[in-house]
């Protein structure tokens, strides 16, 4: 059983999980109208697939090194966090140019905002963003296609990895899954490959991410976090760790915070 073979009745319990956790078993039964008996098998098989984590009665989001939630799953997750990180992009962008944007959830709430720019390029792999920055008049997007991933909603594989080395880009806009000893880390190598193309055909590198991303680990390494020109976090990030990424790279906002202070704090 894989991700795109889910029931009706896990992509619930997944859902309910992601929007309300950490739910207790008894619970999920409530809500399912089921036994016990039956939330436990499906806790069992979902735990398989790594998307939760079930300890003392309790069900949470699964974090681990080898996986990873459906997009959809993960857009709802730190999603006031998500929006200021994207309202924090606007301004680093400037009318004209061309972007090209990863699969990530993070970058969700940046698609609407994008009409304060245009005319704009988007360039992307990822089905979402073609659905709704398409919509936006004025901005010209261009599709990555190759093998289609129904739980990213994107294409990834060689044939998305040639169609972008054909094209080049101002602007890189992406998130990762995690950090890692100062690197951006993902629980795919074909994700990973994505993304090292990406930021090859772009002029200039943004990587925007909540707090949660340092405390995770992924399998693979992508880039070190020095290959971005510049990093966004948001105000949950420890000073510890602003300062570690300070070290690393020569422009890092704080989203939210003044830009006075932005200038104070890296002098």
């Amino acid at each position: 059983m894989n991700s795109d073979q889910l029931s009706a009745r896990h992509r619930l319990i997944v859902q309910y999980v992601t929007n309300d956790g950490p739910i207790r078993v008894e619970e999920l039964a409530e809500r399912l109208d089921v036994s016990l008996v039956t939330v436990y098998r499906d806790l069992a098989k979902l735990e398989e697939l790594e998307l939760l984590t079930r300890s003392k009665g309790e069900v949470t989001p699964a974090r681990s090194s080898q996986s990873e939630m459906p997009v959809s799953m993960r857009a709802k997750l730190q999603s006031s966090e998500k929006e200021a990180l994207c309202r924090e992009i606007i301004p680093l962008i400037k009318r004209g140019e061309s972007l090209i944007l990863d699969d990530s959830s993070t970058l969700q709430p940046l698609y609407p905002m994008l009409r304060e720019l245009t005319p704009l390029t988007v360039i992307s792999n990822s089905m979402t963003v073609v659905q709704e920055v398409g919509k936006i008049a004025g901005i010209t997007v261009f599709m990555m296609g190759g093998q289609f991933r129904r739980w990213t909603d994107s294409f990834h594989g060689p044939t998305t990895v040639e169609a972008i080395e054909r094209v080049r880009a101002d602007v890189c806009l992406m998130s990762d899954a995690a950090i890692c000893d100062m690197a951006t880390c993902n629980p795919y190598d074909f994700v990973a490959e994505t993304k090292r193309a990406m930021l090859r055909i772009a002029k200039r590198s943004i990587l925007a991410l909540d707090h949660t991303k340092f405390a995770r680990r992924a399998l693979h390494e992508v880039v070190p976090i020095s290959r971005f020109d510049t990093v966004i976090v948001d105000s949950a990030t420890s000073s510890e760790i602003v300062a570690g990424l300070r070290e690393h790279v020569d422009n890092v906002i704080v989203a939210g915070e003044e830009s006075s202070e932005r200038d104070n704090i890296g002098a």
